[in-house]
């Protein structure tokens, strides 16, 4: 090979076949005189992905690939591509990048493929060879030796949850016991390329993409539960935005003639209970207990919002779970992938809830809940999602529903967006502790999340977010000033026993009209977690902030605590904004800790 390259992948999701070129004989070398060349495994290509984000194969150094083609465009439902398996299960999708010549490959045939001047790399999270682009533009079967044709090809057996892990990435699979999410449909619109949810029992589901030029994609979808064999592909907007895709090679892969899930009785779900929301809410119920809003499936995801045509509307919404047994486990977790935005106050507005005597389909307000302490972030746009873990152990041995609670009013409606909920066994990644008393040294980053630190937006439509690794907060939005007052509020921290005690503070802050004005550290012993600061009673701490030349550049603040030795206080920090000048402040951390010189 010759230098890795960076080269931008073009857009796949099949394979293509055809017959004869309408080139002249003599422009096309023969298949039967290829120079193999190096060898290569698909399973070898992925490890070199692994290393590198593309690769380049030397077009004047012959190498090839030998496997089995797995899937192709037959049925016009997958485009310039076929997908191929190697011996050791090893899978990728072969693109070719443009031309009007079709692959003559199909599912079942054992091909040797020519790689030179093949790219190798990722288009949207898809592993794929791109065959060289235009120019040349040669018959992409001069590529391609047929070793043997009608191989068995045995589907991969799979289930959904394998496949929104990431473990059959290009394969073909067998999903068994899964449905349509709405059956009431044809595979495709007439005009465009479509979209429908496929789910099984435990609430996991994918997304199954047709072309609108598939031979099948007027015919209706089965309305039953079966075995569904497809290609796994996948499109990723970022790590924590992707859309898992099965396609069809053909009808006869779809056997769904069962009965569907919901047919067979509401029953107690066992662990793991996972329900994505993709397509439909599905095992989960949402209830409106106030406002015209409701809870609806949008953006692949469940939505709630209070916000609607640039007004706030009250609003009390629920979205409930079945029934699920945490039994014959030590311990059990929930966990909810998610985005929020706007909310005045998120972790009063959003809540976890549990219960142990919820009614399905009843008023939820009737019944008994506890609120998780799990901590809600207010996300600063609309790609990123959050996971947040909490446990569930106090609840282990018995059976119980848990809900997601939404509150708005008409000063302030903020927005979630719910693309998962999974409960299963286990301790959370990061167990929550903002309500715990920190000990000294009390250390947070804000890398990616506000940890043991709580936001407040007393006033202004901005807030406190994560984002570039920091808790940033600006009320410069859309080149236009905000006036805003917001603070950054720490857990309680004691101080009982320590004499001399400091907080550092690192952080950037750009565009102030005068920073040390608009910045504000203050230490309260009396304020209560969730309240407006502005009702308790605060000692302002000075401080020399100053403002930086670059976003790169990190400055440390250092403030004297020790008049509050012996104490049980909480820490903030507040940012202010006017109409006329909004600063940006990007704090990386912040660390409480006793001084030596106090031991």
């Amino acid at each position: 090979m010759k230098k890795f390259r960076y080269i931008v992948m073009a857009v796949t999701a099949a394979v293509v076949l055809a017959f004869v070129s309408c080139k002249k004989d003599n422009e096309k070398p023969s298949i039967n005189v290829m120079d193999e060349g190096e060898k290569w495994s698909v399973s070898a290509i992925l490890d070199s992905l692994g290393k590198v984000e593309t690769f380049l194969f030397d077009e004047y150094e012959p190498a090839s690939v030998d496997a089995y083609v797995i899937g192709d465009e037959r049925t016009g439902n997958i485009y310039r591509t076929i997908y191929i398996r190697d011996e050791k299960g090893g899978c990728i999708a072969v693109y070719r990048n443009s031309g009007t010549e079709d692959f003559q490959a199909h599912a079942g045939d054992y091909i040797t493929l020519d790689l030179s001047g093949a790219v190798a790399g990722y288009y949207n999270g898809l592993p794929q060879i791109q065959l060289p682009a235009a120019g040349v533009e040669p018959d992409p079967n001069v590529r391609i030796i047929i070793r043997q044709r009608n191989v068995d090809i045995i589907p991969t057996p799979a289930t959904l949850k394998e496949v929104n892990e990431g473990k059959h990435l290009c394969d073909l699979v067998k999903l068994s016991d899964v449905q349509f999410s709405d059956p009431n449909h044809t595979y495709a619109e007439y005009e465009s390329s479509s979209d429908r949810g496929i789910e099984d029992c435990s609430g996991y589901s994918a997304v199954v993409r047709t072309s609108n030029y598939a031979t099948f994609a007027s015919d209706s979808l089965p309305k039953g539960k079966g075995d569904l064999v497809c290609v796994v592909s996948l499109y990723k907007k970022s790590e924590s935005n992707k859309t898992w895709q099965m396609l069809i090679r053909n009808t006869s892969d779809v056997n769904m003639n069962g009965p569907r899930c919901e047919d067979e009785g509401e029953t107690v779900k066992e662990l793991p209970y996972n329900q994505s929301f993709s397509t439909t809410f599905g095992t989960y119920k949402p209830y409106d207990c106030l406002g015209a809003q409701t809870w609806e499936i949008d953006y692949s995801t469940a939505k709630m919002t209070g916000y609607v045509d640039n007004t706030n509307y009250a609003n009390e919404d629920w979205l409930i779970s079945s029934q699920v047994a945490l039994t014959g486990v030590e311990n059990a977790k929930v966990c909810i992938n998610y985005i929020a935005r706007y909310f005045q106050n998120i972790n009063n507005d959003i809540s976890l809830m549990v219960s142990r005597d919820y009614v399905s389909g009843t008023d939820p307000k009737e019944y008994d809940w506890t609120k998780l302490d799990v901590e809600f972030v207010n996300g600063s746009d609309w790609n990123t999602f959050i996971t947040s873990e909490v446990s569930l152990n106090d609840f282990v041995g018995d059976t119980v529903v848990v809900a997601v609670r939404y509150l708005s009013t008409e000063v302030k409606a903020g927005t979630i967006e719910v693309k998962y909920i999974e409960i299963c066994e286990g301790e959370p990644a990061e167990p929550g502790t903002s309500d715990e008393l920190q000990e000294l040294p009390y250390e947070q980053d804000f890398s990616y999340s506000f940890g043991t630190y709580d936001t407040y937006d007393v006033f202004g439509d901005e807030y406190w977010t994560i984002d570039y690794h920091t808790a940033k907060m600006t009320g410069y939005v859309g080149n236009t000033n905000h006036a805003n007052d917001d603070w950054l509020l720490s857990s309680s921290v004691n101080l009982k026993d320590a004499a001399s005690v400091t907080a550092e503070i690192t952080y950037i802050g750009r565009y102030f009209a005068n920073i040390k004005n608009d910045m504000h550290i203050f230490v309260s012993d009396d304020y209560e977690r969730g309240k407006n600061p502005n009702d308790y009673t605060w000692t302002e701490i000075s401080g020399q902030w100053s403002e930086s030349s670059d976003w790169n550049t990190f400055k440390t603040l250092t403030v004297d605590l020790s008049a509050f030795a012996g104490k049980e206080v909480v820490f903030a920090v507040e940012y202010t904004s006017t109409d006329i000048k909004a600063g940006t402040i990007e704090i990386k951390s912040i660390v409480i800790k006793e001084n030596e010189t106090g031991k």
